[in-house]
């Protein structure tokens, strides 16, 4: 495509901005979609504006109450997709049957009646997705992710409305949102937090409390965030980032992971993250441990 034409660029931004918002790019994509969409625009604050508009887009929604027609059409989805799932599995298990016994052929007319019923069952989960549980994380994810490639690419400050917008109405909610049920998503949120802190020494002192709870509560994959985040806060901005006996206990909770910690997960974020705080002098007392 030649990106020298203007009417061309229009169109692929619109298209892809409405496949962002919709959902119709697997997040696997979403990195390579943004960034194919920063492309696509003259300036960095028109992108911001645009990617703004984007997640109000997928997150409007998840605030509004469920109407009487999307409860009736919810119910009628559920009692289909039960039956139907409980067919798939029944499928799945009889093409295993005929795989065992050589009957590609017969496995292979099968396969194709269970992908025609998986088919169903995805229309079906976004029939339902409006007040599903799961269809909102999803949602809450794409937002978040999206968010995460903004900020993480940005040559902008936090007095960039549409970065400084971020935190109130997707990375908090999101959090809020996913803390019980989601921990992927809470993760990813968390990790967007900590690109939008990056950016700023006062927001990093604010929300620095965030991560720390988040570090001693959450499970491993939530942990694993909150450390990651927590390093980069130390490792950019040193002692400024809280005082000097908050730094030390954060030290020490950092410092755990290295001997307590049975994840090797854990240990191997813990021992990069204060090789690299070594390395680059914040860190100096090795008391601390």
């Amino acid at each position: 495509m030649d990106l020298s034409d203007e009417a061309g660029r229009r169109q692929l931004a619109s298209r892809l901005r409405h496949m962002l918002e919709e959902g119709e790019i697997d997040t696997d994509c979403v990195a390579l979609s943004m960034r194919l969409l920063r492309l696509l625009h003259t300036n960095e604050t028109e992108f911001n504006s645009t990617v703004a508009e984007i997640i109000s887009g997928i997150v409007a929604p998840l605030d509004e109450e469920e109407t009487e027609e999307q409860k009736t059409a919810r119910i009628a989805a559920e009692e289909e997709l039960r039956p139907l799932v409980a067919h798939v599995n029944e499928l799945e298990s009889k093409k295993a049957a005929l795989a065992a016994a050589e009957e590609f052929e017969a496995a292979a007319l099968v396969k194709q009646e269970i992908d025609q019923a998986n088919r169903r069952v995805a229309e079906l989960e976004r029939l339902r997705g409006g007040s599903s549980g799961t269809a909102d994380s999803r949602m809450w994810l794409r937002g978040v992710m999206i968010a995460s490639e903004v900020l993480a690419n940005s040559h902008k400050t936090l007095r960039d409305p549409a970065l400084h917008g971020l935190l109130e109405y997707v990375i908090i909610p999101a959090i809020q949102h996913c803390a019980d049920d989601a921990p992927d998503v809470l993760a990813q949120a968390l990790r967007c937090m900590g690109l939008y802190c990056l950016l700023d020494l006062e927001a990093s002192r604010s929300h620095l409390q965030t991560f720390m709870n988040a570090m001693e509560v959450g499970g491993t994959q939530v942990q694993a965030a909150a450390m990651r985040v927590l390093f980069d806060l130390i490792l950019l901005f040193g002692q400024d980032v809280a005082d000097e006996e908050a730094l030390d206990m954060l030290i020490i909770s950092l410092s755990r992971f290295l001997r307590d910690n049975a994840e090797q997960e854990m240990r191997c974020i813990a021992v990069e993250g204060f090789a690299k705080l070594f390395t680059c002098g914040r860190v100096t007392n090795t008391k601390v441990f």
